[in-house]
């Protein structure tokens, strides 16, 4: 804020700032304690017009005091770790009076965290860290803070259980094990939410300094990051950084459930790119933003840079290796079911992704393997001569059909021998 300075010359507050600081301390005073208000929250259907009005008034509070303060030029590099994230996730779980999976993240800070940081205006971090016992959720807290290492890009619609579910699964992945103690940096608990920040210039650097980058996918079938100009702009940011940063695709268990469902349908009934057109339909240029000019500016700099198509390719490439690792995972499966069908169909999916390497079917001395092992001969063979796996599929498939007729001529010439 200006000062301006009296007959004595000292500096003394603006009068805009006194008046600023007035209206704040009216509406504190109207605000009730976080405990009161998480109270309405699990009551909220009887308290409908009460926890209207307090909402009325974090909003005020949240506007006044973004007003008063400066921005910050450079972006926190705090994160949290995931026991603090599950400790959050219980008590919103246990708290709120709304179908859990219906609570987005951007509820979670608008009705937890920032009725616990208003008082302070300060991060969710730098609370943890500053005051450990003013709320349970609090306890113990700087020992679940420190300097972060996986960047998490979301979007503030997305279910926040989902965001808890995926970073579960990390927490337990062999991709993520030379990470020690992870510590998660997520916007609604890292960043100081009443200061204004400089993202534009200063974003890129931060997650070069984080050296990992986490996309959440939810749901499935259309991921909302895919959409936002916020989450590209990470994305972007990741591609930019130096030196490179690691971009990783994660879903929540329930939802790569899912997506293995629909696939072991694909492959199993027919060959069809239903699964991997759901999740391909990735268009960089038509992804939007909350305010037109962080929109206008994000598309800018990404157009000027490495171009819409390079980022469409990247998040296209992370995506076949996500659906290949899946494929992988469904092979044993396949084997056991000795499923000859969708086998030939994986292959080909994982041919059309560029994701063969090998053949994924390959004989081992397990228990598992294909218990026909004729067709398993036939298809070493043919991949052997042919040099090319479409190739040997379509012989693969002649060869198949002409032993099937084989068989059915014999069926039938048995029956008549039978009726004689």
């Amino acid at each position: 804020m200006v000062k301006t300075g009296n007959r004595h010359g000292e500096a003394r507050p603006d009068p805009e700032e006194i008046k600023s600081q007035g209206r704040l301390q009216g509406l504190r005073r109207d605000l009730v304690s976080p405990e009161q208000y998480f109270g309405l929250l699990s009551s909220r259907k009887k308290n409908v017009t009460t926890l209207s009005k307090q909402r009325e008034l974090l909003d005020e509070i949240f506007d006044e005091e973004k007003k008063c303060r400066s921005k910050e030029s450079k972006v926190p590099l705090e994160g949290v770790s995931f026991k603090f994230l599950q400790r959050l996730h219980k008590f919103v779980r246990d708290t709120d009076g709304r179908s859990f999976r219906s609570i987005t993240t951007g509820d979670v800070w608008r009705d937890y965290l920032r009725p616990l940081t208003s008082q302070d205006c300060s991060s969710v971090a730098k609370t943890l860290i500053a005051k450990s016992k003013s709320h349970k959720l609090f306890h113990k807290g700087k020992g679940l803070v420190g300097p972060a290492n996986i960047f998490v890009s979301h979007t503030w619609g997305g279910s926040f259980d989902e965001l808890v579910m995926s970073l579960m699964r990390i927490e337990a992945s062999q991709d993520f094990a030379d990470i020690k103690e992870k510590r998660y940096w997520i916007d609604i608990v890292s960043v100081n939410q009443y200061h204004d920040h400089n993202f534009y210039d200063t974003l890129e650097t931060t997650i070069a300094q984080i050296r990992r980058t986490v996309c959440i996918i939810c749901p499935w079938k259309d991921p909302e990051i895919l959409k936002r100009s916020w989450c590209l702009w990470e994305i972007f940011c990741s591609i930019e950084a130096s030196p490179e940063v690691d971009v990783d695709f994660v879903m929540s268990l329930k939802q790569e459930e899912k997506l293995k469902e629909e696939l072991m349908k694909d492959l199993r009934n027919s060959y069809s790119h239903r699964v991997w057109t759901y999740l391909s339909k990735i268009d960089s240029e038509k992804a939007v933003a909350t305010f037109p000019r962080d929109e206008r500016y994000i598309k800018e700099k990404i157009q000027n840079g490495p171009g819409f198509a390079t980022i469409n390719s990247l998040v296209t490439s992370c995506l076949k290796n996500l659906i290949a690792e899946l494929i992988h995972d469904m092979i044993p499966d396949l084997k056991k079911e000795n499923n000859f069908r969708a086998q030939i169909n994986s292959f080909r999916l994982l041919k059309d992704l560029d994701r063969l390497v090998t053949d994924p079917f390959k004989s081992t001395a397990s228990a598992d393997v294909l218990t026909n092992s004729q067709k398993k001969e036939d298809l070493d063979e043919l991949i052997r001569l042919t040099g090319t796996a479409l190739t040997a599929i379509r012989s693969l498939r002649r060869r198949e059909y002409i032993r099937n007729q084989r068989q059915a001529s014999i069926q039938r010439y048995r029956k008549k021998k039978s009726k004689k």
